[in-house]
């Protein structure tokens, strides 16, 4: 029993080694075929063989030098097109995404320095809010009315829909009790219309500038509490100065 098995297992390795032998063998005999090609090729192109001349090589079937070139320059062209392909759609993809995530917008208000100055510029996406409700905090980009042509503002989110929100004696109260913002912000002088309680609707933010006392907001008439409608987009990126390039903090 042990000698049959041990002539099965060197029956098995004399296989698998004559198996490796004929895989070189191939391999070899592939890559000198290929080398071949490329040289009557290369002659072909100095006009050192007709074209018309059969192959004395064995490429799977009887072909000439002509058929070989075509298939060559019908490869290379296939790769050519493949590649202009990808890129195009490449640059479709790109494009499409600027258009939904990075539409400049250049601040043209002082109502957000220090955070915002006049001047900079930043990318806004436009895709976040249809797919998520603004949160306290996010700086916002939102018109004045539906028109195309309004005034763009750009605010931070103060109180969102069903809050109350309310200003005494320089103090934000949300919901009755006193705000604690994470940055540090000028005490607010004029509270506006916020002087009493205002109740946000479904679809209403409460918003302010950071500039908190140079500031045209909620506080205001000419701005008030902004409909989710007329909210365009959330300033993410900061695309100039140079100096402060990068996802927008605070």
């Amino acid at each position: 029993m042990k000698d049959k098995t041990k002539k099965n297992n060197e029956y098995k390795a004399k296989k698998k080694e004559q198996k490796k032998k004929k895989a070189l063998r191939t391999s070899t005999l592939k890559k000198k075929q290929l080398q071949r090609e490329r040289k009557l090729l290369n002659e072909m192109r100095d006009f050192k063989l007709d074209p018309d001349k059969l192959l004395p090589v064995d490429t799977g079937k009887r072909k000439t030098l002509r058929d070989l070139y075509v298939e060559f320059v019908d490869e290379k062209l296939r790769h050519i097109l493949n590649w202009s392909f990808a890129i195009i759609v490449t640059l479709a993809l790109a494009a499409t995404t600027a258009i939904v995530f990075f539409q400049s917008v250049t601040m043209q208000e002082s109502s957000m320095e220090p955070t915002l100055g006049i001047g900079e510029r930043f990318f806004m996406n436009r895709l976040i809010y249809r797919i998520s409700d603004p949160q306290r905090g996010d700086i916002i980009v939102f018109r004045s009315n539906s028109s195309d042509d309004a005034v763009i503002h750009v605010r931070r989110v103060i109180g969102i829909p069903g809050d109350t929100v309310q200003i005494s004696k320089g103090n934000i109260l949300i919901n009755g009790e006193v705000y604690r913002e994470p940055q540090d912000f000028p005490t607010i002088v004029n509270p506006g219309t916020a002087s009493s309680p205002i109740t946000l609707e479904d679809d209403q933010y409460f918003v302010l500038g950071d500039n908190r006392n140079n500031s045209e907001d909620s506080r205001y008439g000419e701005i008030g509490n902004i409909d989710a409608k007329y909210i365009v987009g959330k300033l993410w990126f900061v695309a100039s100065p140079m100096e402060k390039l990068g996802f927008l903090r605070g």
